[in-house]
């Protein structure tokens, strides 16, 4: 009973941050578009926590999948210890939260106040 409730939680949760990330996703595009490509490599490559923020977050997106991917496989052969069931759960929806939180920081990055961006 509580695998399922795990399971509903971590969909619901997932629902949310999807839903954030794909609002501030279409919002940057839309920002994108307004930017000179000049002005968005400037702000890219010169602000290194940006640019170690996003591989930070990009790595740990990859490191989830591949563990999400293992955990499956084992899954699959029915080898699956009942305790891992809550890691395996709650894996997706922490890549997903990560996701989001890297949407964000291309969000900030993109709404910078610049007056060359009009």
């Amino acid at each position: 009973m509580i695998l399922k409730e795990i399971y509903y939680i971590s969909l619901v949760f997932s629902l949310i941050a999807a839903t954030i990330g794909i609002y501030l996703s279409l919002k940057s595009w839309m920002r994108l578009r307004r930017i000179e490509l000049d002005t968005l490599k400037a702000r890219a490559f010169l602000d290194k926590s940006f640019l170690y923020t996003n591989f930070k977050f990009t790595l740990v997106v990859i490191g989830l999948v591949f563990l999400h991917m293992i955990l499956e496989y084992i899954e699959l052969g029915g080898n699956l210890p009942p305790e891992l069931h809550p890691v395996y759960y709650g894996i997706f929806p922490v890549a997903i939260l990560v996701l989001v939180l890297m949407i964000s920081t291309w969000h900030k990055l993109l709404y910078k106040e610049n007056r060359n961006d009009t």
